[in-house]
């Protein structure tokens, strides 16, 4: 099996002063499904070359969770919304994916940012963020030129629009709204979805035939 690294959320729990670092649990049969093996990804890892290739991870995943701190928004060239007051937010996390997407260029390995990891690709790359309305729990359709429509899951508050994916990217669903749901890389193998695979009680065929062509059929 394809041995995909996979990042997680960071949990602060200032009450008792400790870090957390956790991953939802429908994540690791979702791999299953798609004949992925996970290799879980702690943020305070600081040699990543190493581990990653001590452990013979092939892919990587960031997963979503966390709210951007306002050192990684330092990236977005034209932020139009105070994020200071939010809370839920991880600069080692950040810190650690940015540096996960920089190991991915550098190796030529696959990676996919789901919700909060594509909103991060975007960025990364010089790309806008902006506050988008009913895309919190809620189901709806996105379309696609080449992959006609489906229905997936939504859970975010921010995204983007045409206007704000870095020119690296190709566009390949957006929501009948205009929220862009799906990019993909013109050049590196990097993906990113707005939707939850994992969420789904019953998993998608298609997501898992995505995974599937980004994690196996390269």
């Amino acid at each position: 099996m394809v041995k995909v690294g996979v990042s997680q959320r960071v949990v602060n729990l200032e009450k008792i002063n400790e870090s957390r670092d956790e991953l939802d649990q429908r994540w690791i049969p979702f791999l299953k499904k798609c004949g992925l093996f996970p290799v879980i990804l702690p943020n305070s890892i600081d040699d990543i070359d190493s581990y990653l290739k001590e452990t013979q991870v092939k892919g990587i995943l960031l997963t979503g969770g966390n709210n951007f701190s306002m050192e990684a928004l330092k990236r977005v060239p034209n932020l139009n919304f105070n994020f200071s007051e939010k809370v839920d937010q991880s600069p080692i996390r950040d810190r650690f994916e940015l540096a996960l997407i920089d190991y991915a260029i550098k190796n030529g390995t696959p990676l996919l940012g789901i919700c909060r990891g594509m909103q991060l690709l975007n960025i990364y790359f010089g790309g806008n963020l902006r506050p988008v309305s009913n895309h919190t729990a809620v189901r709806h359709v996105v379309v696609s030129e080449s992959n006609g429509e489906r229905e997936v899951n939504s859970y975010h508050d921010f995204g983007m629009l045409d206007e704000d994916i870095a020119k690296e990217y190709s566009v390949i669903f957006r929501s009948k709204d205009g929220v862009i749901e799906s990019l993909k890389h013109k050049k590196e193998k990097i993906h990113g979805i707005m939707w939850h695979p994992e969420r789904e009680v019953d998993s998608d065929p298609k997501d898992i035939k995505l995974f599937k062509d980004i994690f196996i059929k390269v």
